[in-house]
């Protein structure tokens, strides 16, 4: 099945400042945002400028916020009189997200990068933005009962990203128990069943995550998919960390997430609605027959995917096939467990 994926990038110049905040932040101030929006879509649809069904949505749609302030858009702006939220960068990329999830299609999934300096940004997914009774029968929890919510949890620990794109950062792992992928290369096999480990309380969990000053909490297993994870994402974002997770896709996604990475396996393939929301394709290799399925993944994901091949820990001679792949192949790349050459968890 055919997808089209439109991008577009754009700048407004918008005042504001963050009620409550303890710094320089909390005094007027402006900035020149730059916006990058992805819309993707396994079908065309009409827009109200084009009766036919030949795009996506219409770039003027995505692009709405470029304007200016006084025919609706945010440009030469102040935030906090245009919108009715905190205006930190994750608000302002929600609000983004909500006002212009309003302009285009349903069926489109979207997804919005806002950066407030060249190196301080956030993205938000249409998954997970906020309950809405229209899009779902899950009852939703109140704030107040997601600290109490248990998930089964084999260990939590501070140690060093070992793995893919974010290789040799700090970060927080969160490994919940459950499986139903059992990979006979896995070497957390106590993870699978979930019966043999305790339910731990998100705001124990999180609580750690935040004692131990990482940045990043990665979500793991197991399957994590398994579980509802909203709760424990939206307490780990309200603590200030960027959320990470990785997952076979082969179960709903859920969670309030920073960073999708996706590790498919063929003898339990991923669910399609998944592949939108890829940040990172992760393929473990043992043969040929690895890359060919690591290419039909590949195909299914956002064009700016990093995709990455990884060699099997008790299979070296993948490597040699792996090295070759990508020198003929360079829009690949490697990871290595490289927590294991560290000897760090």
């Amino acid at each position: 099945m055919s997808k089209w994926t439109l991008h577009t990038e754009f700048k407004f110049d918008a005042a504001h400042l963050i009620e409550g905040y303890d710094g320089k932040c909390g005094r007027m101030h402006g900035h020149s945002y730059r916006v990058h929006i992805s819309a993707a879509s396994r079908k065309l649809n009409p827009s109200k400028y084009l009766d036919s069904e030949d795009m996506v949505c219409d770039f003027r749609e995505l692009k709405w916020a470029a304007k200016d302030a006084e025919k609706g858009g945010l440009d030469h702006s102040v935030l906090n009189e245009m919108l009715p939220c905190a205006t930190t960068a994750e608000r302002i990329a929600e609000y983004l997200h909500k006002e212009t999830s309003k302009r285009i299609p349903d069926d489109i999934d979207l997804k919005v990068t806002v950066w407030e300096t060249d190196n301080c940004w956030d993205r938000i997914y249409r998954r997970g933005l906020m309950f809405n009774p229209a899009e779902t029968t899950k009852k939703p929890l109140q704030d107040k009962s997601y600290g109490v919510v248990k998930y089964p949890l084999m260990e939590d620990f501070y140690t060093i990203q070992g793995e893919g794109a974010h290789s040799g950062k700090a970060a927080y792992f969160i490994r919940t128990a459950g499986c139903d992928v059992n990979c006979w290369w896995c070497d957390v096999k106590e993870s699978w069943d979930e019966d043999a480990h305790p339910e731990v309380a998100v705001d124990e969990i999180v609580g750690r995550a935040k004692q131990s000053g990482a940045p990043i909490a990665v979500i793991t297993g197991g399957e994590p998919l398994l579980h509802d994870l909203d709760p424990l994402t939206n307490r780990l974002k309200e603590a200030g960390l960027q959320v990470h997770i990785e997952t076979s896709g082969s179960s709903p996604l859920s969670g309030y997430l920073d960073w999708i990475t996706l590790s498919p396996k063929r003898f339990k393939e991923p669910l399609d609605e998944i592949y939108s929301y890829v940040d990172e394709l992760k393929v473990v290799v043992l043969k040929n027959k690895d890359i060919e399925w690591a290419e039909k993944n590949a195909e299914k994901c956002p064009d700016d995917t990093e995709l990455l091949l990884q060699p099997e820990w008790d299979t070296p001679s993948s490597m040699d096939m792996i090295v070759d792949y990508v020198k003929q192949n360079p829009r690949w790349g490697i990871s290595l467990q490289t927590h294991k050459f560290l000897g760090v968890r």
